[in-house]
């Protein structure tokens, strides 16, 4: 996401990035951008370190140096996780505006908020901003009704560009090995119950395992992927699970992840099906037309599913083996999309990312 941002954002006056981050050192090791700490300003955790040894002061400096902030990139405008998640994630427009530094919010999930304050902080950042890309349709007529149309724009995920936005790299065969065709390339997140709607109790893991045994009967090699893997959340904690329970352990495959997007445009270009938790591996999936089966743990992943028409698999069918054998085999083959879904869900984004200019 963020290298499609960057490259986006390019081709208007090339603008100097720097990421503002909780572990700039990997950032700089993974984008090659030059990345400066991020820390909560309100207190809201590490309070000791931000204020009294001096980060959150170095970093209200730095902020002073730059033309611009652009924020959202992300599912961070919502107010269901609590007033510190929100507060982290819209000080710094505050700080802008005290700086009369112009903002942006490109590539946004807003969620609608539940209480007066999430209200408030949302209509001051929406609109006081320069310009709004969002990726759903939900965030768009939130957007509308805090902001009005001006500057306002539902793009869909800008990952959905990739293959656009390098086009080089897409289609270029990568350096590094691969798992064996054919396989089924499975994308699950560390803390499935993160929103107390994906619980993946015993008996769950081990019918989804028996599910994708069924498939490695078929000759499919099952091949797990992680998106985040640090501290706090590594995604392989819950692929480890669920291959424990596997029979067909022997097909089972762990992909390290990789930022080399040809390596990644290849992975989920060549799978027969991606099984989708993390919300980017859904996109990158639909960006290069590859099968998918959405897990929705939170309600972006239904908002992508029912904008591009993806079948999704519910926590609840998972207490189905029978249901869940026939999700994944039926999106193999392409059935599921048109069997869960009616005619009108499908929906293309009305604006392109390409077609829209960063409004510096």
């Amino acid at each position: 996401m963020l290298r499609c941002l960057v490259r986006w954002m390019s081709r208007r006056d090339a603008p100097r990035v720097t990421v503002l981050s909780e572990r700039p050192d990997e950032c700089t090791r993974t984008s090659a951008l030059p990345a400066i700490q991020n820390v909560p300003l309100l207190g809201q955790w590490a309070w000791y370190d931000a204020w009294c040894r001096g980060a959150a002061w170095r970093l209200v400096r730095e902020l002073r140096d730059y033309d611009g902030f652009v924020g959202g990139g992300g599912d961070v405008l919502r107010d269901d996780r609590g007033w510190k998640h929100l507060s982290f994630a819209t000080e710094k427009y505050f700080v802008a505006h005290a700086l009369g530094t112009p903002w942006y919010v490109l590539n946004a999930g807003i969620g609608p908020p539940r209480t007066g304050y999430g209200r408030r902080l949302l209509r001051f950042v929406l609109r006081r901003a320069r310009q709004v890309v969002v990726r759903d349709r939900a965030a768009y007529e939130l957007a509308l009704a805090l902001r009005g149309p001006a500057g306002t724009w539902f793009a869909g995920d800008i990952v959905l560009s990739l293959p656009r936005l390098f086009p080089d790299e897409c289609r270029a065969t990568s350096s590094l090995p691969l798992v064996a065709r054919p396989y089924v390339l499975v994308c699950l997140r560390g803390n499935p119950d993160a929103f107390g709607r994906f619980a993946l109790t015993e008996a769950r893991l081990g019918r989804f395992a028996a599910a994708l045994d069924a498939l490695a009967d078929q000759g499919l090699r099952i091949a797990f992927l992680p998106f985040q893997q640090h501290d706090t959340e590594d995604d392989d904690t819950t692929h480890r699970a669920l291959s424990e329970r596997m029979r067909r352990r022997d097909a089972v495959t762990f992909v390290p992840w990789t930022v080399d997007i040809a390596t990644i445009a290849a992975l989920f270009r060549e799978a027969a099906l991606v099984v989708a938790m993390r919300l980017h591996a859904a996109v990158v999936a639909e960006a290069f037309g590859t099968s998918t089966v959405v897990l929705p743990y939170d309600r972006k992943l239904g908002e992508l599913a029912r904008q591009r028409g993806l079948p999704m698999l519910d926590v609840t069918a998972l207490d189905d083996l029978d249901a869940t054998r026939a999700c994944l085999e039926d999106a193999i083959l392409g059935r599921a999309a048109a069997r869960a879904h009616g005619p009108d869900v499908a929906e293309a984004p009305p604006h392109d990312w390409l077609a829209i200019d960063f409004a510096v």
